[in-house]
């Protein structure tokens, strides 16, 4: 019997994730070979039993699905930062667990995808673009005759404080090259229409999905606003909850 016509009996004919394996087990040690020919019939069983388990999770993947992400969301609300917890699924308690962490934060400024977590973030490098487009979009909302403040709020974990802070980078390198198209595609009819808006905004308070040691709350202050903010009003934006 060739390893090929010993695997497909012991897969009973069905396509295996061990089939490949197997097969290179068997070309580089003869005694592995010989040992599954021996036992046969008691891999054929044990493979019988993994299949029956992996149709059993095939045929019930959507209600996992979902009371996978209610663990998640359960998880959320009993974990304090830093805790992990173990959480079983109803229905597949032999078959699936999972263990949930809620880190307790990320270095800041540091904009790579690994973290110390369990899975990366995917960051593009292009996410200050976002804030950008926010601060342009809502310039016109602020008046000139009260301090004006944009609260920006997002749970998408690969926007930073830091991407803030370089989008006003930006459009104040841009500014100050007199990039008149530029302002014109966001709305405005050119940079001196940007710069006399951009006066009315006093500051920005953005708060972040990740929790750092410092204030819970970014805020950054435009030194060129027409209605400054004091220092009792940033620390209260630090930390508003």
């Amino acid at each position: 019997m060739s390893p090929q016509e010993l695997l497909a009996f012991i897969c009973d004919g069905h396509a295996s994730t061990i089939q490949r394996a197997c097969l290179s087990w068997m070309d580089q040690s003869p005694l592995f070979r010989t040992f599954v020919v021996k036992y046969r019939d008691k891999i054929r069983a044990k493979v019988r039993g993994c299949r029956a388990e992996d149709d059993s999770i095939e045929s019930r993947r959507d209600s996992i699905k979902a009371a996978i992400l209610e663990r998640i969301a359960l998880a959320d609300s009993e974990l304090q930062f830093g805790e992990s917890r173990g959480y079983t699924i109803p229905g597949a308690e032999r078959l699936i667990e999972i263990e949930i962490s809620k880190p307790p934060g990320k270095a800041r400024r540091n904009r790579t995808s690994y973290y110390g977590g369990t899975f990366p973030v995917w960051y593009t490098q292009r996410e200050f673009t976002k804030f950008g487009d926010i601060v342009c979009g809502k310039l016109g909302q602020f008046g000139a005759g009260t301090p004006g403040i944009l609260a920006v709020g997002s749970r998408n974990m690969t926007h930073e404080d830091i991407d803030c802070e370089n989008a006003l980078s930006e459009l104040s390198r841009l500014a100050r090259k007199r990039d008149d198209a530029f302002f014109q595609k966001k709305g405005f009819a050119g940079t001196a229409d940007f710069l006399s808006q951009y006066r009315g905004l006093s500051g920005i308070s953005y708060r972040s999905s990740w929790i750092g040691d410092g204030p819970r709350n970014f805020v950054w202050t435009n030194p060129d606003a027409g209605n400054p903010v004091n220092r009792e009003i940033i620390a209260y934006l630090e930390d508003m909850d």
